[in-house]
């Protein structure tokens, strides 16, 4: 484009961003914090679900001192079915890095945020843009999309060297003064009208700056690199029942669903059986474990779960345990975990995958107890 395209472009975009944006809650605010808390959940995220979570979360904590004070448990809970919970304890050290490290004032440098728990170059450009104009530029899947088509580029913008040729692209399009508004209204165009698959070409504010559809191509882009096949990992799980209670065993709390709970299981090494796996995990646990009659070595259950990256098939055994006693005489160790009724969880957090196990175990009666 040349300077003179370049500059309609970005008045066409602005002005209709200013009657057809979406009405949304962290749109009508400057707190700093608020739009923080946004960026977090919109991580990976559609705007629809982040919608409800934010206002559940700034409802629970208001402030960034009142995130920062409460503990990790509690910011999990709310963050409780959103996933990638790793984005919720990041957000929560943040808070507390900046009430440790800056007297509470979100920073307004995009470098000084990056370095903050969970803030990548996207999210310290966002943050920095939107709530204090900072004069940078933000790229997500929604920006590379509508780049990608805008200039009929035909590599892929997951390449490190076309995301910074976008990045060059999109400084030279910002309206000084109007980060905030501009990088929103580019997110927007390619979430309203700049849609993957088919956009919406015939209403585009922009399309007559649009390279793609000039040559016939906009279906054809962005140019997506093949992804191989997701692999499936199978996990053992033991639903320990105990007085109508089930035994549950909190996750590490760094790593993957860290701090959240989850009924007893292990992953099946390469080479071993369903038996076996049974029978490593059972040998883990700090109860009497005895199986529901009348193939113990089948589950009662098969669950899928999918991730990012993964596949989890979880199967699912029902069984009775006995409880026993802190540690005694004979010096045994304390439980490893706790005993809870699956319907009065409360602030305790439980993974996705382990709410799916307890939604088909609701109707079931318990397992009887027998002695092996």
């Amino acid at each position: 484009m040349t300077p003179e395209q370049e500059r309609r472009f970005s008045k066409d975009l602005l002005a209709w961003y200013a009657t057809a944006r979406r009405s949304l809650p962290w749109r009508r605010t400057r707190d700093p914090y608020r739009i923080l808390v946004s960026e977090f959940l919109l991580q990976q995220t559609r705007v629809e679900t982040a919608e409800a979570y934010y206002r559940r979360f700034v409802r629970r904590f208001p402030s960034l001192q009142a995130l920062a004070e409460a503990p990790q448990e509690s910011v999990l809970q709310v963050w409780q079915g959103l996933g990638y919970y790793g984005r919720g304890r990041n957000l929560h050290r943040a808070a507390q890095t900046i009430r440790d490290r800056f007297q509470g004032r979100i920073p307004s440098d995009p470098e000084t945020l990056g370095k903050l728990p969970g803030i990548g170059p996207y999210t310290a450009a966002a943050v920095a843009s939107i709530a204090f104009q900072r004069d940078v530029f933000t790229i997500d899947g929604n920006v590379k999309r509508v780049l990608s088509r805008l200039f009929a580029m035909r590599t892929s913008p997951e390449l490190p060297e076309v995301r910074k040729r976008m990045g060059k692209i999109g400084l030279r399009l910002l309206p000084r003064g109007k980060a905030g508004e501009f990088n929103q209204a580019l997110m927007e165009l390619g979430a309203l009208v700049c849609k993957p698959g088919r956009p919406d070409c015939d209403h585009c504010p922009v399309e007559r700056s649009c390279k793609a559809r000039e040559k016939g191509l906009t279906e054809r882009l962005p140019v997506r690199i093949p992804r191989g096949r997701v692999p499936v990992r199978r996990r053992v799980v033991g639903a320990i029942r105990n007085r109508g209670r089930l035994l549950f065993v909190r996750r590490p709390p760094e790593g993957l669903l860290g701090g959240l709970w989850e009924l007893p299981g292990c992953n099946l090494e390469d080479g071993e059986n369903t038996e076996q796996g049974l029978g490593r995990l059972c040998a883990s646990l700090d109860q009497d474990v005895v199986l529901q009659p009348p193939q113990p070595a089948q589950p009662h259950l098969l669950v899928r779960h999918t991730y990012s990256h993964f596949q989890e098939l979880l199967l699912v055994f029902l069984l009775a345990g006995i409880r026993r006693g802190p540690e005694g005489a004979r010096g045994r160790r304390e439980p490893l975990g706790r005993w809870y009724h699956p319907t009065n969880m409360g602030e305790h957090p439980v993974t996705r995958a382990t709410g799916k196990i307890l939604e088909e175990i609701a109707g079931r009666s318990g397992p009887r107890r027998i002695r092996r």
